[in-house]
């Protein structure tokens, strides 16, 4: 009975550790490819463009600061 405790408990810890990992893996694709990726867009790099000839902190802003967008 003990040895299945400790096998059950082995095996999800592995799990756990794994799934961090995966985690990990995930959020460093994200921000090293997908985000890169989008900032070359035509419309982000314009976007940002505003924002610095503005002198706008595009880190500090909060959602309310942004303009409301039009509701169709």
């Amino acid at each position: 009975m003990l040895q299945k405790c400790r096998h059950a408990y082995s095996s999800s810890s592995t799990n756990r550790v794994y799934r961090l990992g995966l985690l990990t893996i995930a959020t460093s694709v994200i921000w090293l490819v997908v985000l890169p990726w989008i900032a070359r867009w035509d419309s982000v790099k314009q976007h940002l463009r505003l924002l610095e000839e503005r002198r706008i902190d595009a880190s500090a802003m909060f959602y309310t600061e942004l303009e409301a967008r039009p509701t169709d």
